[in-house]
């Protein structure tokens, strides 16, 4: 199977190869659907119990997001490691503020 040229496109050759020595390789670097897969079960569900959290103002609003902005942290310096890219520096940024955000709420009460 020959792998999809978005992904060819995205990282540079040198990544791409080391890329595909990688276990399951054949599986997760040939399109983009499972690395969606995981994506969406990392960050986008976890990520939406916390905004239905805050919408709600439950009481484990601050600490859920915490969790994810913890979880996007810990992706995108995996990413930032195996396959730096500009955008994962964004989304390292974000995962920075939306922790820090959550930490800052919870210790100050806010609701």
């Amino acid at each position: 199977m020959q792998p999809d040229p978005v992904l060819r496109c995205a990282f540079p050759c040198v990544f791409y190869a080391v890329m595909q020595t990688w276990p399951g390789a054949d599986l997760f670097f040939q399109d983009i659907f499972w690395p969606g897969v995981a994506l969406t079960l990392v960050n986008g569900i976890p990520n939406l119990v916390c905004a239905v959290l805050l919408l709600r103002r439950q009481r484990w609003q601050y600490a859920v997001g915490i969790i994810c902005g913890v979880l996007l942290l810990l992706w995108t310096a995996w990413e930032c490691v195996f396959m730096p890219n500009p955008v994962t520096t964004v989304y390292l940024v974000i995962g920075i503020v939306q922790t820090a955000v959550a930490v800052y709420c919870l210790k100050a009460g806010t609701r």
